[in-house]
């Protein structure tokens, strides 16, 4: 597998989400995440949005997380460790809330397409998934 560590990887993997705009903006969040990513780890999406304190933030869907960031820090949400993913749709922006033990990733006013295609990501991920101590057979 190749690696997707690099900055410059990972924003071409990032820029078929989001916008160019979006993507030069947020070149500090992209380095945070690429610093968090582990070589095996494959990035299946990503959107960019606003959170608290109207901070702009990158929420970008792996293998095995959802990492949302802004400019001051990363939090890794685990697919294992979901607890809700709930989405929301307004006139032309969507909103993600994520909830994990002890943690919120509330992300609005993604772009609409986007932030329903990340929601289908997440939600094939979360289904991917297994739970912790629990061994899923092959092929089911």
């Amino acid at each position: 597998m190749r690696e997707v560590a690099e900055p410059q990887e990972l924003e071409h993997i990032v820029a078929r989400d989001v916008a160019s705009r979006d993507v030069k903006a947020l070149a500090t969040e992209l380095a945070k995440i690429s610093d968090c990513l582990q070589p095996e780890e494959r990035v299946l999406g990503a959107a960019a949005g606003k959170w608290l304190r109207n901070k702009r933030v990158l929420l970008v869907a792996t293998s095995r997380r959802v990492l949302a960031a802004d400019d001051e820090r990363v939090d890794p949400l685990r697919y294992s460790e979901m607890l809700a993913v709930e989405y929301k749709e307004g006139w032309r922006k969507g909103q993600i809330l994520i909830r994990v033990q002890g943690a919120v990733a509330d992300v609005r006013d993604i772009h609409l397409d986007t932030a329903r295609a990340l929601k289908k990501v997440i939600d094939t991920a979360r289904r991917s998934t297994s739970m912790p101590g629990i061994t899923t057979p092959p092929g089911v």
